[in-house]
């Protein structure tokens, strides 16, 4: 006679995402999030669909999504679904945004499939890999003392001992009027 085995398949784990971006920026600074998915099973994962949760209300003309939509009514990027994972890869989705006010700006990245999956928790957004917290500063400005001759043909003069690389650097260039400029900072 024959023997026959029947063994159950149980679907696990399909899909792992992940986010980056910067812990902070200044105000008027670009934000980008970027949310990695991958097939971390040994079949293809079929109708995948990467999203970022954004905070709702950003301004739709400083969001950037490629691949992708942006709805400021609820903040939801949500990328183009891919007919078919394969087995082992990844795909990286991106959106970037101005950041147009201080306080703390998050982003949570997710996938779903329509593949059977039974473990969710690291590609639901709820794994701490899936989610970025960007602080958004007040710009700083530095202020320098001294007085400096600035030559009218928009040669670079430094301005001070203070800034970040030694000194501010200034290039302007007066069309019209006398030969330099002098400009009292401090």
């Amino acid at each position: 006679g024959w023997l026959i085995g029947v063994s159950a398949l149980t679907p696990g784990d399909v899909l792992a995402t992940t986010l980056s971006g910067p812990p902070a920026v200044a105000v008027g600074e670009v934000i980008t999030y970027t949310a990695t998915t991958q097939n971390v099973s040994p079949a293809d994962a079929t109708s995948v669909v990467p999203t970022i949760q954004l905070p709702a209300g950003l301004n739709p003309a400083t969001v950037t999504v490629s691949g992708g939509s942006y709805n400021p009514s609820t903040g939801l990027v949500t990328f183009t679904t891919l007919p078919t994972l394969a087995a082992g890869t990844t795909v990286t989705n991106s959106v970037s945004f101005i950041a147009t006010s201080t306080g703390t700006y998050t982003g949570r990245a997710a996938s779903t499939t329509a593949s059977p999956e039974t473990i969710t928790g690291n590609n639901n957004g709820s794994a701490t890999a899936a989610q970025v917290s960007t602080a958004v500063n007040a710009v700083q400005c530095t202020t320098v003392s001294g007085v400096a001759s600035i030559a009218k043909d928009g040669s670079p003069t430094t301005l001070g001992a203070g800034g970040p690389a030694g000194g501010l650097i200034v290039n302007t260039y007066y069309p019209s009027g006398p030969a330099s400029q002098t400009v009292a900072a401090g």
